[in-house]
């Protein structure tokens, strides 16, 4: 069979010279059916492999936040009815026939993450295998990136919204419109040219929005994308010179307070947590956002009593001692303060501390990050005008 397609290449080719050329690129196809499906079925025994290796994983991470062992076998065993079983196929046989190792690991990690998903439909989970099939872990990154954008600082000036900072990043994707067409992002036109500071780069014509299929995207691969790096300066979330790095912040959180992590994160996760940080005010784009060393909040509600006080007890907050201190942003150790809600049941802990550190007990949390203005320094005699005011 080989030397038959050997002589039709050399037959067709114009010259012995091209007849070698195409013969080395055609080589690979000369396989054997049985070696092809050898080949195919070596692919599915990765993926199996691989998947299983991703189930336990996040099994084991949503046990150490928390869950109930119980409840981790119901959502594996609800993820194993037909509807669940062909999604499991359609993520296998795109694996299958995939080439680049990367994405074919992605695929094992969508699958597994999908089947431990929890509050969506079978048909919100067949649409994110969809969004998926023409995705690239490249893609995945750019997108966890653009959604976690805050703020409204973008280019050296002052934009409208968020979503017009997330669009700004857009722009400058290579391949941005792949997002658009696995319906990951939705961009709506605004209408108005520039900013309060002028056009800067054009990111004041539309915003963009996450969809929902994004954000399901995003949630089955949570534990695939956080890890790997976003291949841009996430807006609202740069680390600014002098800010400690990631290894010295954690180092710091466990000597300040050892057992906070893990007493918080299960509520921060099931709750929902805010985190509000420092940022440069919009007449002096000079200032770093946000401010290394300022003092910043990390704050987690629907608690009861108990755990709140459990929580407040490790480090308590004293107004006479640290307020001063985080005004004047030299609280460089973690505080945390109790307090019940409109005289209920539910209370809230919020966990004071400096930016550079608390911000990782942020992302931990999956916080949602808010922001306060930190004021202009004016010279002396200078106004302050009523419109920075009023956005600040």
């Amino acid at each position: 069979m080989h030397e038959d397609k050997k002589a039709v290449i050399e037959l067709v080719a114009s010259t012995s010279k091209v007849a070698k050329i195409v013969w080395a690129a055609y080589k690979f196809a000369t396989s054997e059916p049985k070696a092809i499906a050898d080949a195919v079925n070596e692919n599915y025994r990765d993926f199996v492999r691989e998947n299983a290796q991703w189930i336990e994983f996040l099994a084991d991470r949503s046990f150490k936040h928390g869950e109930r062992l119980e409840s981790i076998e119901a959502r594996l065993t609800t993820a194993s009815d037909k509807e669940h079983e062909r999604l499991f196929y359609a993520f296998a046989f795109e694996a299958m026939r995939e080439a680049l190792e990367d994405r074919r690991a992605m695929l094992a990690a969508a699958a597994a993450g999908v089947a431990m998903l929890e509050g969506y439909s079978v048909e919100e989970k067949a649409r994110c295998e969809r969004a998926i099939r023409v995705l690239d872990p490249r893609h995945v990154s750019e997108l966890y990136g653009v959604s976690r954008a805050v703020g409204e600082f973008f280019g050296g000036g002052r934009l409208a919204s968020v979503g017009n900072v997330r669009y700004g990043v857009w722009l400058g994707l290579t391949d941005g419109e792949v997002l658009v067409s696995a319906g990951c992002v939705r961009i709506s036109p605004v209408g108005v040219p520039g900013t309060l500071h002028g056009n800067i780069d054009g990111a004041a014509a539309a915003t963009l929005e996450v969809t929902s299929t994004g954000k399901i995207v995003l949630a089955a691969l949570d534990a695939f994308v956080r890890p790997r790096p976003v291949p841009f300066v996430v807006p609202g979330r740069e680390v600014p010179e002098g800010s400690r790095d990631e290894d010295a912040a954690r180092a710091f959180l466990a000597e300040k307070a050892p057992t906070l992590a893990a007493i918080l994160l299960p509520h921060a996760r099931a709750n929902g947590a805010r985190y509000s940080f420092p940022r440069r005010e919009e007449r002096d784009p000079s200032l770093p956002l946000p401010l290394p060393g300022a003092s910043a909040w990390l704050q987690v509600e629907k608690l009861d009593a108990s755990t709140a006080k459990q929580i407040r007890d490790l480090t308590p907050w004293r107004p006479a001692q640290h307020e001063a201190l985080r005004v004047s942003g030299g609280l460089d150790e973690i505080a945390i303060e109790a307090h019940q809600i409109d005289g209920g049941e539910e209370w809230y802990v919020r966990v004071h501390g400096p930016h550079d550190a608390l911000r990782w007990l942020a992302e931990d949390a999956d916080a949602e990050w808010l922001y306060f203005c930190v004021p202009h320094r004016r010279r002396k005699g200078e106004a302050r005008s009523r419109l920075a005011e009023a956005r600040c």
